[in-house]
């Protein structure tokens, strides 16, 4: 049975998206989404299931809990999660973050771990299985060899998709503190010397 996957590929370095617009710079026009075919050895196999290590080239995922957030994550969107990255082969942890904010399709991380969270919500739990081609390859990290298969359990806990949200996710103020933060500043500006 085909399986047919819409994956998107990143290149590792930033796609150029101002963290105030969503208009994507001129890098942006060389990615373009791709049809990728994934044949399960196993038609009662979902392609995350099927994942064979060392061997899957395409970032897989499930959701444990799917969001309930109002905005889904697309590139250029602030994200705040929290992550547990693990070696497939050996479940050794290389990190944990339990708030971790970056910006998807920046460069802030690796290739596949943002395509694994293109369609998130806030409140999606979801896990990511990553090929060494879309991690850290031939030249591994800390903590992680060279040609490794990653996995990744995220908690999506914010999508800031609007140019205000984002500013406020980045400097880590979440939107009621943001506008009471501006309001003072509003007030007090005409006691401010010029």
């Amino acid at each position: 049975m085909q399986i047919s996957l819409l994956l998107l590929f990143l290149p590792s370095l930033s796609l150029g998206f101002s963290s105030l617009s969503k208009s994507p710079s001129p890098l942006a026009k060389h990615v373009k989404p791709v049809q990728v075919l994934y044949s399960s050895p196993d038609d009662n196999l979902s392609p995350f299931d099927a994942y064979v290590e060392g061997e899957s080239n395409k970032i897989v995922s499930k959701d444990e809990v799917t969001g309930e957030g109002d905005v889904a994550a697309e590139l250029g969107d602030v994200l705040t999660v929290g992550l547990i990255g693990k070696v497939l082969k050996s479940g050794s942890q290389f990190v944990e973050n339990e708030n971790f904010v970056f910006e998807l399709g920046a460069g802030d991380t690796f290739p596949g771990f943002n395509e694994g969270l293109i369609g998130s919500k806030a409140g999606t739990k979801r896990v990511i299985k990553v090929p060494p081609s879309q991690a850290y390859g031939k030249n591994g990290a800390r903590g992680v060899p060279p040609m490794s298969d990653l996995i990744f359990e995220v908690e999506v806990q914010a999508v800031a998709h609007g140019a205000f949200d984002k500013v406020i996710a980045k400097i880590g103020l979440d939107r009621l503190a943001a506008l009471i933060l501006l309001g003072i500043l509003f007030a007090v500006s005409p006691f401010l010397p010029s």
